[in-house]
């Protein structure tokens, strides 16, 4: 897991480039990043298409909650995606989303992300600052992730290296 990612470079068309077509898409999973947003740890999962088209290659983003404890809840996101990807019970600790989701390809809902919160209130974002995201993960299309392969499971460590 890295703890950083160069965002791709500034198009003009938005924080992400322009936003894709909503629907499902093939995607493959390429790493995982753990942040702080608004002192709230949180995960965030890069994909990218793989669906021929004129999207190939497009990079979108997964956001998990970070568990906040020892256990993962069974209504956290990361639990239903591991639960839609591999057709089994995930385990009740923390897991690095790589071991659940590299090597192999998703099919995942992306959809376009039109407003955000201030101040307490959902406002409208401006065309130019909407971008796409992965909703959820729908399925397995192809490959065997480390978890499929009964590989030891990954824990999610939030500790940094000590140098």
């Amino acid at each position: 897991m890295s703890d950083a990612h160069e965002p791709p470079a500034d198009d003009g068309s938005g924080p992400f480039g322009e936003p894709l077509p909503e629907g499902q898409y093939d995607l493959s999973f390429q790493f995982a990043v753990r942040a702080t947003a608004y002192r709230r740890r949180v995960l965030w999962g890069l994909f990218v298409v793989v669906d021929d088209g004129p999207h190939l290659g497009r990079e979108l983003y997964r956001f998990w909650n970070a568990p906040t404890g020892a256990y993962l809840s069974r209504r956290s996101s990361l639990w239903l995606d591991f639960l839609a990807v591999t057709g089994r019970r995930p385990p009740s600790q923390p897991f690095d989303p790589s071991w659940a989701f590299s090597g192999c390809w998703v099919r995942a809902q992306v959809v376009t992300v039109t407003s955000r919160v201030e101040n307490g209130q959902r406002v409208p974002m401006l065309e130019p600052e909407r971008y796409s995201k992965v909703e959820r993960l729908v399925s397995l299309v192809s490959g065997k992730s480390p978890a499929l392969r009964g590989e030891g499971m990954k824990p999610l460590n939030w500790k940094k290296p000590k140098t």
